[in-house]
């Protein structure tokens, strides 16, 4: 691997293939290795950057909780720009990644050339629906010993991977979470998620000046689908939002064909960079 320095802050990461710039950023608990299908089909013709978070060794593990607030994080993409010449770049995000890339693409509309997300609700109304719908709440009650975790407390791997649904990948993060302290990976939760009792909230109206596409696996572990509703009050530029039946939290492993093909034709629409 190889390495990034955003003030003090290294961010390991690996690079594939030449062209355009396409930055793909993992969550929890994943590596940038969840993209192995995303990386060979977009390094065809990108040059295709995956980095490992802060938080997630052998990338810097700050200690303060604030350091995972995602506006922070965005700023570690932004370096990651900048050393590849700046300019605009494709932001690809799943989970907490896809909750970085929407902070960058709010933050540095300019550097992004378009912004795709994967099973991640829009920063723009997720806290209005965590308040009000029931069944996010119960669907979000996994978060609540992650917010509370501190160093020494049981781990619980096998609850943390459960829904990952491909053994050979469920098993290569089990053992990276068991070889790594969980304390930093788990405060990009204690930065931003909310904390019960959940309070009726309104949207916050944060609107997107970027093309988005939206992939989402219907069979989501952790979000109610209703999470999409009214999403394209908040995208100034075309929107595209493309569900998948069959497939999990996970939509970009559990239906790798299919997400690629969408990412590509939605790519095809986009003004050349």
């Amino acid at each position: 691997m190889e390495f990034i320095d955003n003030g003090g802050i290294r961010i390991a990461y690996r690079s594939f293939g030449s062209g355009p710039l396409a930055i793909l950023i993992h969550g929890f608990p994943d590596t940038e290795e969840t993209f192995v299908d995303q990386i060979r089909e977009l390094s065809i013709d990108h040059l295709v950057v995956a980095p490992r978070l802060r938080g997630f060794p052998p990338s810097s593990a700050p200690a303060e909780v604030s350091a995972y607030e995602t506006m922070e994080v965005a700023d570690d993409i932004k370096a990651i720009v900048d050393h590849f010449g700046g300019g605009k770049a494709l932001i690809i995000g799943h989970d907490w990644g896809g909750a970085v890339a929407q902070a960058f693409s709010l933050r540095y509309p300019q550097a992004v050339a378009g912004l795709v997300i994967m099973n991640v609700p829009l920063a723009s109304t997720y806290n209005a629906i965590l308040g009000a719908n029931p069944d996010q709440q119960n669907m979000a009650s996994y978060t609540v010993p992650y917010i509370h975790f501190r160093d020494g407390d049981p781990k619980n791997i096998e609850f943390i991977v459960r829904n990952i649904r491909d053994p050979r990948h469920r098993s290569l993060v089990a053992s990276y979470l068991d070889g790594h302290p969980l304390q930093s990976m788990l405060s990009y939760y204690k930065a931003n998620y909310p904390a019960p009792p959940y309070q009726k909230a309104e949207a916050s109206g944060y609107t997107f000046d970027v093309p988005v596409l939206i992939v989402w696996g219907m069979q989501d572990e952790y979000f109610v689908p209703e999470v999409l509703d009214g999403a394209g009050r908040y995208v100034r530029h075309p929107l595209r939002i493309v569900t998948v039946p069959w497939a999990g939290h996970w939509v970009h492993r559990d239906a790798a064909s299919l997400v690629n093909s969408e990412i590509r034709s939605w790519l095809n629409g986009l003004p050349k960079r």
